[in-house]
C-alpha cells in the first residue's frame, strides 16, 4: 500500500474547509480540519503530518505568529499560508514567518492543487503524469 501524505487544514470558514478536504480528499490525501490555531497546534502535537495549510485569519490567532509558531516546533513540516488578502503586505509577513508558499483566496482547484504538489514534491516529478499535469497547467 502506498503512503499518502497527511495534511493539516486549520480553516476557521466552514465551506472553504469543507471545499479544501474535499479537493485533497479527492486526490487521495489524509485531510485533518480543524477551526481554530489552538486546534491546529494540539494536532500537529499528536500527529505527524506533512503538510499544514493555515489560514492567516483565524479567530484565535495572528496568522503569521501561528506559522511562526508552527515552524519554531515543527522545523521540516510544509506550510501553505492562505488568506483573501494575500497581497501586498501579507504575503511577505507570511513568508518571513516561515511559510513555504502562500495562495490567496478564492483560488481554483487547479491553484490549489498545483501548490500541494510544489510543496509536498519540490522535484515536480508529479509533472507530466497524465490527468495530474491536465489540472495544472
Amino acid at each position: 500500500m502506498a503512503y499518502a501524505p497527511r495534511i493539516l487544514v486549520i480553516e476557521d470558514e466552514a465551506p472553504v474547509g469543507r471545499l479544501i478536504e474535499r479537493i485533497l480528499e479527492d486526490d487521495g490525501y489524509f485531510v485533518t480540519k480543524v477551526k481554530t490555531a489552538r486546534h491546529g497546534l494540539l494536532k500537529l502535537r499528536e500527529t505527524s503530518f506533512d503538510l499544514a495549510i493555515v489560514d492567516m485569519s483565524l479567530p484565535d490567532a495572528d496568522g503569521p505568529v501561528l506559522v511562526r509558531d508552527i515552524r519554531a516546533e515543527f522545523g521540516c513540516l510544509r506550510i501553505l499560508a492562505v488568506s483573501g488578502c494575500m497581497h501586498g503586505p501579507m504575503r511577505g509577513m507570511a513568508m518571513a514567518a516561515g511559510a513555504d508558499l502562500t495562495l490567496e483566496k478564492p483560488f481554483t482547484v487547479s491553484g490549489l492543487k498545483d501548490a500541494v504538489y510544489r510543496l509536498l514534491d519540490p522535484s515536480c516529478s508529479w509533472m507530466g503524469m497524465g490527468r495530474l499535469a491536465q489540472e495544472v497547467l
